[in-house]
């Protein structure tokens, strides 16, 4: 039989993390002017300004978007109230480790992208 406890002596790790919070609008409209400028500039991928942006308005997680395919993207026309707007179908989601699997929630969904044209 073990006589003392030994959690008494484990010592509990210091959290010196700050919360990183919400971001403002405005810091996220910078970041996203800021690579817009960048990629058109040639000095980033657009990839990351079109990824960057499609998170920042769709709420999608990264692996999500690097899941998408052609066919999960449509584009809405003759709708005079989604007009420039596309409707994205998340599937599955892309891990480098595991590669495509089913999304965090298990669930097909369809997410609007307002104002498509305008990025």
């Amino acid at each position: 039989m073990i006589k003392a406890n030994p959690r008494q002596n484990i010592k509990m790790l210091q959290r010196d993390q700050k919360d990183r919070g919400i971001p403002a609008k405005a810091e996220v409209e910078a970041v996203l002017e800021y690579l817009r400028k960048e990629g058109f500039a040639g000095r980033i991928s657009m990839k990351i300004y079109l990824a960057v942006a499609l998170a920042a308005t769709t709420g999608m997680r990264q692996g999500e978007i690097r899941a998408l395919k052609k066919d999960c993207i449509e584009f809405v026309e003759n709708n005079v109230e989604y007009e420039d707007q596309a409707i994205i179908t998340v599937r599955e989601n892309f891990a480098k480790t595991d590669g495509f699997k089913s999304t965090k929630g298990k669930r097909v969904r369809h997410v609007l992208v307002s104002n498509v044209f305008a990025w």
